[in-house]
Formats: structure tokens, sequence, C-alpha cells
């Protein structure tokens, strides 16, 4: 993807082949990326590109579900909004499960510090 694959940082991209565009930038990887919510694990990325409707940066959330009987799983598109400026995608994967079955035993870590 030319514009998404020479830009630094950038967490998530939308591309569209045919069509002649070079990706939108959806998010960037920023600091603290994974937060723990609602009984998932949740990882977003900010500052993606400008929403010209709102004026606002695009955001996207990928939120992990534990599914034991998927191992790494796929990512599903679950929405985009008609401004582009919230994209959500539901990941199931075992590796989304706690080891006891609460959220306290989670431990998530960034392979990059």
């Amino acid at each position: 993807i030319p514009e998404c694959s020479f830009s630094v940082g950038v967490g998530a991209c939308l591309y569209t082949p045919n069509s002649g565009s070079p990706g939108d930038i959806l998010g960037y990887v920023t600091g603290d990326i994974v937060v723990i919510g609602d009984g998932h694990l949740q990882l977003s990325y900010h500052n993606g590109k400008l929403c010209p409707d709102v004026g606002l940066r695009s955001v996207v959330e990928i939120h992990f579900y534990c599914n034991k009987d998927i191992d790494g799983g796929e990512p599903v598109l679950q929405s985009h909004d008609s401004s582009g400026c919230k994209t959500e995608i539901r990941w199931e994967t075992k590796y989304a499960c706690s080891q006891d079955n609460s959220s306290s035993s989670w431990v998530i870590t960034n392979p990059s510090t």
C-alpha cells in the first residue's frame, strides 16, 4: 500500500485494490494503545486521516474477543461510519482469553518496549 507502507508508525490503513487510491491512514500507534473494557481487549489507533465533515482525525478500534475454538482468527469489519472517522473491527481468537476467565489475569505486553 503506497502511502501507508512508507509512513512510520501506521497502525491501521484502509486500501481498496484497483481503486487508484494510495490508501487512507486510519490511525497511528500512540502511547497506551491497549485497554481492557467490557470483558474484552480493545486496541485503538488514533490521529489518522482528517475527516473533512467534522474536522477530527480518524480512529480505529479493534475489539478482541475470547473464542477458545479459534486459533489466530481474522479481523472482521464491524462498522465504518460514512464520514470515515471511526472504524470498528471485531477479532475473535483464543489469544484474547484470560487464563482463568477473569480480566485480572490478563498480561498485556508491548514487544517494542
